[in-house]
């Protein structure tokens, strides 16, 4: 791989996960991708004093198959992903994915493929559906993860859809607003997730985003990488809840945007709007999540996950109906 391709791969990673980093880096280099792309590892100097003051040699050897390792003086921590790519390089297209994953030899050929199909959207093969009770406030974090398998909404470009970074995200040149970048903004509103944040600079900028397919695909961990990871934080502290109202609350028109687009959403694909049990039930559940104790709240997450999962059966035969209908 020469240097300045259009296409950036950047992830970063921490002391940790140093042990194991090479295998996540490893898989992205060896794409089986005729488009040429360069790969961007962001260290912290931080945890590079942590481990004797050296880089892992496992890592650095990668620098002979084309890794570019750049490091860093400040810690943004997951933010290292992608600011200081997206900083340097606002002309090319970024791809970031997380350390601890195997990702398949055709990972970067489906994110460009679906990327010029719609050519200014975000590109994920995993997401969550940010959504209002009938109230109008956001459903809680945990009740926004729709685990149906056949899920229409997803391959139609929408300001709904929610990338997760595990399974790897394609951003577009300009398609975020300049608060992604924005390291006093997102400390303090999203410190611990950079998908929450992403998705506030995408609504900011007005870009949809899309799914490769109908039904959400999470890549193999490494073995031995699940220590206290951000996303245990995130669910166990009921931080994303916390970071979600943080950001909306600072920035309250881009929920009137969801709000707009969902309706949009449903109406193309010819799916009736929410019926009064549905609202009643969404009300209600937001009213018990935020008042009661913990085993509740587990009680309500296996209950309305249930529901999703008989929901999502019903209307399988709708979806199929309505992807012929769609014209891309």
């Amino acid at each position: 791989m020469s240097p300045d391709h259009d296409y950036i791969v950047s992830l970063t990673t921490y002391y940790p996960r140093f042990h194991c980093a090479h295998t996540t880096i490893e898989s992205v280099l060896s794409q089986k991708c005729p488009y040429e792309y360069d790969v961007h590892l962001y260290l912290a100097q931080t945890d590079i004093t942590k481990n004797g003051g050296i880089i892992p040699p496992k890592i650095e050897a990668l620098t002979e198959k084309g890794l570019k390792i750049f490091v860093t003086d400040e810690d943004l921590r997951v933010y290292n992903k992608y600011v200081h790519a997206l900083r340097d390089n606002p002309d090319k297209t970024i791809i970031t994915v997380d350390d601890d994953i195997i990702y398949p030899d055709d990972l970067l050929l489906k994110l460009i493929r679906k990327s010029q199909e719609f050519p200014r959207c975000i590109v994920c093969f995993r997401g969550h559906f940010l959504s209002c009770s009938a109230n109008g406030y956001l459903q809680p974090y945990n009740l926004m993860q729709d685990r149906r398998r056949d899920n229409v909404k997803r391959v139609i470009p929408s300001l709904c859809l929610m990338p997760t970074g595990v399974s790897g995200v394609l951003y577009p040149p300009y398609t975020l607003d300049e608060i992604a970048a924005n390291q006093e903004l997102f400390m303090n509103l999203s410190p611990y997730n950079d998908d929450i944040w992403l998705k506030i600079a995408s609504l900011k900028k007005g870009t949809l985003c899309v799914q490769i397919e109908k039904r959400n695909i999470h890549f193999p961990f490494i073995s031995n990488s699940q220590g206290k990871t951000l996303s245990s934080i995130n669910i166990d502290h009921e931080k994303n809840d916390c970071q979600l109202q943080a950001c909306f609350s600072a920035f309250p028109e881009l929920l009137e945007k969801v709000r707009e687009d969902a309706t949009r959403l449903d109406g193309i694909c010819k799916i009736p709007g929410k019926d009064i049990f549905t609202d009643y039930l969404a009300a209600l559940s937001l009213k018990i999540y935020q008042r009661s104790p913990g085993i509740i709240k587990l009680c309500l997450r296996f209950l309305w996950n249930m529901y999703k999962i008989l929901e999502g059966s019903f209307s399988t035969w709708r979806n199929k109906k309505s992807i012929e209908s769609v014209t891309r």
